[in-house]
């Protein structure tokens, strides 16, 4: 079954409706005539199946009936066009909005305050609107994404999304996209920001050669694993999308051979490589060897059959919320999230984690511990606490462990961190290799976005621990 992003915000829509709505609502007709006078049935039912495509428009009327929060679905449906498979990616009509809002939002996009997640969506709709767009000075642009950059890289859930789709509108519009380009850069060449992997993802969507060759160059010679692992997730979609050109894809080619297999950058690498090997080969992936356990696609099945429906969309979401590209991973768990099946492929997934931790089967729980903080439930916590506060446990499990805190609902006491803290800066003095300086980086993430601030201090002074999660510590100091 193949899914197309229509598809997919058919389904949230759907689901929306049909499971979360109030009973009057539930019915097409009802919704029908609710949603304007004189609508017919049919347009719901088409615009839920995917066979109409859902405008900005449509989706906040949803919002508005079902009493969902603003921009909730319109955000998911954006960036579910933009990420997961969209055979049919509407396009978004250019036109001249009234002026004074553009001007009014543009002001405040370079004034000193922040602003909200639905400002940034509204004034890059607006820009997007007018592909020729042109401010002088130019370096207007650069306030504009700086300011963007860093609020992106501070918030969480639909905040987050809501800015990264900003981000993303403005990398692909003809006039701002090079200056958001350059403003990435100088944020991940800032060595006083932590703000590595993020900016450094976000260059997969425009094809930019200043971009493009940055990304190669820290493929082939990395200034730190960090910087190598931003690299290899914006490698894949430039790929796919055929970024490069000439000589750069043999120089791409050679440096994910030199890549070593083992680690996340391994599996990265590898995924890459298929991607290339698809794009050059025609070669579909390797299936997996025999006897490993099973993968993404019968985790969805299961879950959907542990929150009890059948549903072939709700599975294939699943699944790709614990695939190999990270793109994907984020939209389809943010998908779920704002959905009435959160909470029950939460529950599923956290069993799932439990039996394969409990098993030592081997088997990867990066995704699924990356999943559950995705889906804006804090019902890992426990979990989460046990593996970092406890020894006994891999590398990998511990830096998928640390990695989830950040941001994720919920909070730890100042009492929980410092055991955690303990724990882990001990790991590190014992042994200082990577894993546990990431492992240290994630908790320091952890710690900022939980707010405590005493600790915070600690930790940006402390000169026993690794130089990234001191500089982390400091950076998210309020």
């Amino acid at each position: 079954m193949t899914l197309t992003g229509a598809d997919y915000v058919g389904w949230l829509l759907r689901a929306n409706r049909t499971i979360g709505a109030a009973v009057p609502l539930r019915s097409g007709r009802a919704f029908a005539a609710a949603f304007r006078p004189g609508l017919a049935p049919s347009h719901i039912t088409r615009w839920e199946t995917g066979g109409l495509l859902a405008g900005r428009a449509t989706v906040r009327r949803y919002e508005q009936l079902l009493g969902l929060p603003a921009e909730s679905l319109v955000t998911v449906r954006d960036a579910l066009y933009r990420t997961l498979p969209a055979a049919r990616r509407p396009a978004h009509p250019a036109g001249e909005a009234p002026a004074g809002r553009l001007h009014e939002l543009l002001e405040a996009a370079t004034g000193p305050g922040p602003l909200t997640g639905h400002q940034w969506g509204e004034l890059t709709e607006l820009i997007e609107a007018r592909p020729g767009l042109v401010l002088h000075p130019p370096r207007l642009w650069q306030a504009v994404a700086g300011k963007l950059l860093d609020e992106l890289t501070r918030h969480e859930g639909t905040g987050w999304l809501q800015r990264q789709e900003a981000a993303s509108r403005l990398l692909e519009h003809s006039t701002a996209g090079p200056h958001v380009v350059r403003a990435c850069l100088e944020l991940i060449e800032d060595r006083a920001s932590p703000a590595v992997v993020e900016p450094m993802a976000l260059l997969d969507v425009r094809s930019d050669p200043v971009g493009n060759a940055y990304v190669l160059r820290q493929l082939d010679s990395p200034d730190s694993d960090r910087h190598h692992r931003g690299a290899l997730l914006a490698v894949v979609r430039k790929i796919s999308d055929g970024h490069f050109e000439g000589p750069q894809w043999a120089q791409l080619a050679r440096s994910l051979d030199a890549t070593p297999a083992d680690g996340d950058n391994g599996r990265l690498a590898a995924t890459a490589r298929a991607a290339l090997a698809r794009r050059f080969l025609g070669e579909a992936p390797a299936p997996p060897p025999a006897g490993l356990t099973p993968g993404p696609d019968d985790v969805g099945e299961r879950v959907a059959a542990a929150v009890g429906v059948d549903d072939p969309v709700l599975a294939a979401l699943v699944g790709q919320s614990l695939g190999t590209s990270v793109d994907e991973r984020l939209v389809a768990a943010m998908t779920i999230a704002q959905s009435p099946y959160r909470d029950g492929v939460a529950a599923a997934l956290l069993t799932e984690a439990r039996r394969d931790l409990a098993a030592r089967r081997g088997r990867d729980i990066s995704a699924t511990l990356q999943a559950l903080t995705l889906l804006g439930t804090d019902i890992h916590r426990p979990l989460l606490f046990d593996l970092l506060a406890e020894g006994g446990h891999d590398d990998r499990v511990r830096q998928a462990a640390a990695w989830a805190t950040a941001h994720c609902p919920g909070r730890f006491t100042d009492q929980q961190w410092r055991r955690i803290l303990h724990r882990q800066a001990t790991a590190w003095q014992d042994r200082p290799v990577p894993a546990n300086e990431s492992v240290l980086h994630g908790i320091a993430y952890g710690v900022g976005t939980d707010h405590h601030r005493a600790l915070l201090t600690q930790i940006a002074a402390d000169p026993r621990l690794p130089a990234v999660a001191r500089t982390t510590a400091t950076w998210l100091r309020p």
